[in-house]
């Protein structure tokens, strides 16, 4: 129950174009298929919570930020219920669909 709030902080750091995001992606992915579903399942509403949040702001910073908890909650999806992954997935497009290229 402790890893995965220490995995988050340490993402939380990191930029959408570091390295290290991968192998922290890597750890949450491995995580998340042993933990206790409810817990993935909280996990996952808190941060489509911080992605919108984050999206209020329009500065690089906060693009970078939802940038990276998006990739964090791609790897989580194959984890979550098929409510929870039409509900990340009717949040998370409309973002990507209006991210600049």
């Amino acid at each position: 129950d402790k890893l995965l709030p220490l995995l988050l902080k340490f993402v939380e750091n990191l930029d959408i174009g570091d390295g290290r995001l991968q192998s922290a992606n890597e750890c949450i992915a491995v995580w998340v298929r042993i933990a206790p579903p409810a817990i993935v399942t909280q996990v996952s509403k808190k941060l489509l919570q911080l992605i919108l949040t984050s999206t209020a702001n329009a500065n690089s910073t906060a693009n970078n930020s939802v940038a990276t908890w998006i990739a964090v909650l791609l790897v989580i999806i194959p984890s979550l219920s098929e409510s929870l992954a039409v509900l990340v997935y009717r949040t998370v497009r409309p973002l990507l669909l209006l991210a600049p290229r």
